[in-house]
C-alpha cells in the first residue's frame, strides 16, 4: 500500500503502513517527517512518533500543497507547527528543534512570515 491523503467531513487525512498495521492520522496533528536510516519517523501530537514506510521524496510530493517543507535533506516540516525560528532552527509546537540547511533557510523565514500574515 502507498501513502496517500484522503478528505472526509472537510478532514484531511494522510494513511500509512507501519510495519503491521495500516493507519491514519489527522493531517493538522502532524508536527514534521524524518528519515532515519532507511525508515522515516513521523512525529505528531497526538501518537508521538512511529515509523512509516515510504520515501521522504515521495511525501514531500504528496503534500508539498499541505504547507509542509523541506527544512534540510532529511526533514520536512508542518509550518503551521513552526513555534519560531532562530538562528539555524526552527522551534515545533511539540517543543522539539529542527536544523535548518543554509540552503533552506530563507524559504523557512518566508514561508513563516507568510503563515503569520
Amino acid at each position: 500500500m502507498k501513502i496517500k491523503l484522503i478528505e472526509r467531513n472537510g478532514k484531511k487525512f494522510f494513511v500509512y503502513h507501519t510495519s503491521r498495521q495500516i493507519c491514519k492520522q489527522d493531517l493538522l496533528d502532524i508536527v514534521y517527517f524524518e528519515r532515519v536510516g532507511r525508515r522515516i519517523r513521523m512525529y505528531s501530537l497526538k501518537s508521538g512518533d512511529e515509523e512509516i514506510y515510504g520515501s521522504l521524496a515521495e511525501l514531500y510530493e504528496l503534500l508539498k500543497g499541505e504547507r509542509f517543507e523541506y527544512v534540510n535533506q532529511s526533514v520536512i516540516v508542518n509550518f503551521d507547527h513552526i513555534t519560531n525560528v532562530r538562528n539555524n532552527y526552527v522551534k515545533m509546537s511539540d517543543g522539539s528543534n529542527v536544523e535548518i540547511s543554509r540552503s533552506k533557510k530563507r524559504n523557512v523565514i518566508d514561508g513563516f512570515f507568510d503563515i503569520l500574515n
